[in-house]
């Protein structure tokens, strides 16, 4: 006897999200079953609900098992997601229904009932999508834990969900992408080594206080490369707590790394330029709080590091060399020497520049010499002080500009 399911109505429940509760991951499925001769059925049947994202063919997303739903005259209703949740065969990995109305645009909705799997499948309409209102881009907006991403240049597959080292993302655009908007715990996205032929931006995030958002590369080799066309490598903007850690990006036609309006530390990076001749810059921080440590800027046909728009720039263990401008420092912004750095070989050392400021905390460990033109250069209102213990070379100030070995 051939049962049919007809008259379905699907309807979201719990549309919204508190910081105190979640909402259930389930959607109300109403139908009528009836038998091939259209007669209303009554009794229990065990129903298997499967999510797809073809009308035919292809692999579930993830199943829902109820093993006895009752049906009178006819009619029944059945919370889809409230069963017992398994997840597909397709890639990624899925347990509840709210993560999968995250993740695709198309689905559709097969039963199975008492062993008969019926046809054709059901398209779910808009109103599904309404529990996707728990997250953005894929990820819930507001996350109460520490949230780990991977990324796998060669493993990883952008329609991975990324949250397991099994499941990697092959971009680090698409990770990114899974941050929420809201956070209130830390993340992290590990990056394993390979070449990422991307732009890669992280922007507008809103953080707490005491948490903050990592691009951290696993081992060595993890290599961001502008491919000589791409004008910015890694671009940061609206993070107040950010770390970028143990990344190499290259070849870029202005900036490898670009920080507006954000906070945080660039940290045991290499930033350099392949080609010949030398590309674009190093570093671009812009009205924002930046320590660079443990890096090496190198090869830039313009800058190594420019700190513009009052911003402040901290350089601990860091090496500049080979770069147009070593150090460039303008419009109202500081560059703090607050550990060791050596800026050599290089056509201009440091520069400071229509109200730049540039301190070198009286440190010993700071060599600004060798550098093809001047070693140390203030220009219009600009300001190079406290080096009287540091290895430099001639500072030479110019448009009522200081130069002063103390302060």
């Amino acid at each position: 006897m051939r049962r049919i399911a007809i008259a379905v109505a699907i309807l979201s429940c719990a549309l919204s999200v508190t910081p105190a509760a979640q909402p259930p991951s389930f959607l109300n499925y109403q139908g009528v079953l009836r038998d091939a001769g259209g007669t209303p059925l009554d009794g229990t049947f065990p129903m298997i609900f499967r999510f797809f994202n073809v009308e035919t063919g292809g692999q579930s997303i993830l199943a829902d098992q109820h093993a006895a739903v009752e049906v009178v005259a006819g009619l029944f209703s059945v919370r889809v997601g409230s069963g017992v949740v398994s997840d597909g065969a397709a890639p990624g990995t899925y347990a509840d229904v709210a993560r999968v109305f995250a993740d695709f645009s198309v689905l559709f909705l097969e039963l199975e009932i008492s062993g008969e799997v019926l046809a054709p499948r059901t398209p779910l309409a808009s109103g599904g999508y309404a529990l996707n209102a728990r997250y953005v881009n894929g990820v819930e907006v507001a996350a109460s834990d520490a949230l780990d991403l991977y990324v796998d240049a060669l493993m990883g597959n952008d329609d991975n969900d990324g949250l397991k080292r099994g499941t990697p993302k092959r971009t680090i655009q698409a990770a990114i992408d899974r941050i929420p908007a809201i956070l209130r715990g830390d993340v992290t996205v590990h990056i394993n080594p390979g070449t990422y032929a991307e732009a890669v931006a992280l922007l507008d995030r809103n953080l707490p206080a005491d948490s903050s958002i990592t691009l951290r590369g696993e081992a060595p080799g993890v290599r961001i490369t502008g491919e000589r066309t791409r004008p910015i490598g890694l671009e940061v903007r609206s993070v107040r707590d950010f770390v970028i850690e143990n990344l190499e990006v290259t070849d870029t036609t202005s900036y490898n790394v670009q920080t507006t309006d954000a906070s945080g530390t660039i940290r045991s990076c290499v930033l350099t330029s392949t080609a010949t001749p030398n590309l674009g810059a190093g570093i671009l921080v812009s009205r924002g709080f930046v320590t660079v440590e443990h890096s090496t800027l190198s090869n830039h046909a313009v800058e190594g590091i420019v700190c513009s728009s009052a911003a402040r720039c901290f350089l601990d263990d860091v090496t500049i060399t080979g770069n147009g401008r070593g150090i460039d420092v303008l419009r109202g912004s500081m560059v703090r020497f607050v550990g060791r750095a050596s800026v050599t070989g290089n056509s201009v050392g440091c520069r400071a520049f229509g109200h730049g400021q540039v301190d070198f905390g009286y440190r010993a460990d700071v060599q600004v010499t060798g550098n093809a033109g001047y070693d140390l250069q203030a220009r219009f209102l600009g300001a190079i002080y406290g080096y009287v213990n540091a290895p430099v070379g001639t500072c030479v100030a110019l448009d009522n500009s200081v130069c002063s070995p103390t302060y």
